[in-house]
């Protein structure tokens, strides 16, 4: 008997575990929808491309004579 409650507790914890897992896959899909639209607004917008890693952004203007022309700033969360 100790075992099937068990068993049933362990089934219940993998299937909670398999829908947060579905979840917060889901969130990461559409926060990187969600900036990837931001991103090309404000492209379309402004003229500026905007990249970041690690809390470093680098604007670039599409009217810049050259590549390394840039603005970079960091963000300290």
């Amino acid at each position: 008997m100790k075992y099937l409650k068990k068993n049933s507790l362990f089934t219940e914890l993998e299937e909670k575990l398999k829908s947060s897992e579905m979840m917060n896959q889901r969130v990461e899909e559409v926060f990187r929808k969600y900036c990837s639209e931001f991103r090309r607004g404000v492209f379309e917008l402004f003229g500026y491309q905007v990249d970041s890693d690690d809390g470093t952004f680098t604007l670039r203007s599409v009217f810049s004579e050259s590549n390394t022309d840039s603005l970079t700033f960091k963000v300290n969360f």
